[in-house]
C-alpha cells in the first residue's frame, strides 16, 4: 500500500504531462487543417477569377469580331493579285500599303499609331528625310536635320521629351577616313529653373553623320547617335526616345558629384 500511494503522485504527474502534449498535438493539427483549408479556398477562388477574365477576355474577342464584320460589311475588300498579276516585289509592297490604307487606317488607327509612337512609319523609315551626300554640303546641313529629327521624333513620342528638358547642338569633328567623313555633333540636355538658371548637370548625346566618298551621291547619309556612359549605338529607324533614360543620367552624375569632396 505504501508503494501504492508513492506511485500516484508520479502517475497524476505522468496524465497531466501526456495531457498537454495531446492538446498541443490537437492544436498544431487544427492550425494545419485550417491553414489547407484555407490555401484551398484561396485557390479556388483565384481559380474562379481567372475563369471569369477570360470569359470576359473572350467576349470582348467575340464582340470585337461581331465590330469588324459589321464595320466590314458593305465594304470594297482589297483586291489581292493573282499569280500572273504578281510580276514583281513592288507589287506585293503596292497591296500591303493599299490593304493598310483601306483596312487597318480606318478600323483599328492604333496600328500606326503604335508604329508612330516606335519612331517608325509603317515602311520602317523616320518622317524625317536624311540629306544625300551631294545635299550634305557642310556642318550646318547635321545641325538643322537632327534638330528637326527631336522636334518631330522624340518630342512627340509617347514617354519622349517634356517640355522642360531644353538642348544645344554643337559641332565637335570632322573625321575624314579614307573612304567617308565622319561628322561628330553633341546635343546637351539640361533643365534650366528660376533658381537655377545654369544647371549642375547636363546630359550629352552624341550623333555620327557617315558620309560616305565612295557611294553614289544620291545615297542618303548614315545616322547613329549613343548616350554619355552608354556604349550601345543607336540608329534613328530603331530607336525609341526615352525621357527615363536622360534622368538616370543626371541622378548618377549628381550621386556622383555629391562624393566627392573638393
Amino acid at each position: 500500500m505504501a508503494n501504492n500511494n508513492a506511485d500516484l503522485p508520479l502517475s497524476l504527474v505522468q496524465s497531466e504531462d501526456y495531457d498537454l502534449l495531446a492538446f498541443a498535438a490537437q492544436r498544431i493539427v487544427d492550425q494545419v487543417l485550417s491553414q489547407s483549408l484555407l490555401h484551398i479556398n484561396n485557390a479556388l477562388d483565384s481559380n474562379l477569377d481567372e475563369n471569369k477574365n477570360n470569359q470576359q477576355r473572350g467576349r470582348f474577342i467575340e464582340l470585337e469580331n461581331d465590330e469588324w464584320q459589321n464595320k466590314r460589311q458593305g465594304q470594297t475588300a482589297v483586291k489581292w493579285p493573282t499569280i500572273a498579276e504578281f510580276t514583281n516585289e513592288h507589287v506585293g509592297i503596292e497591296k500591303i500599303t493599299e490593304y493598310i490604307e483601306k483596312v487597318l487606317n480606318k478600323y483599328y488607327p492604333r496600328a500606326t499609331t503604335c508604329l508612330s509612337s516606335l519612331g517608325m512609319t509603317i515602311n520602317g523609315q523616320t518622317a524625317v528625310k536624311w540629306p544625300t551626300i551631294a545635299e550634305f554640303t557642310n556642318e550646318h546641313v547635321g545641325i538643322e536635320k537632327i534638330t528637326e529629327y527631336i522636334e518631330k521624333e522624340w518630342k512627340t513620342t509617347p514617354g519622349g521629351q517634356d517640355a522642360c528638358w531644353l538642348y544645344a547642338i554643337d559641332f565637335l569633328e570632322k573625321k575624314s577616313l579614307e573612304f567617308n567623313d565622319l561628322y561628330i555633333y553633341r546635343v546637351r540636355y539640361s533643365i534650366p529653373t528660376r533658381r537655377q538658371p545654369i544647371p549642375r548637370q547636363t546630359v550629352s548625346i552624341y550623333f555620327t553623320l557617315d558620309v560616305s566618298k565612295i557611294k553614289p551621291k544620291n545615297t542618303p547619309i548614315q545616322v547613329s547617335f549613343l548616350l554619355e556612359t552608354m556604349r550601345l549605338i543607336h540608329y534613328p529607324d530603331q530607336f525609341r526616345f526615352r525621357q527615363t533614360w536622360l534622368e538616370n543620367i543626371i541622378l548618377l552624375k549628381e550621386k556622383m558629384a555629391n562624393g566627392i569632396d573638393f
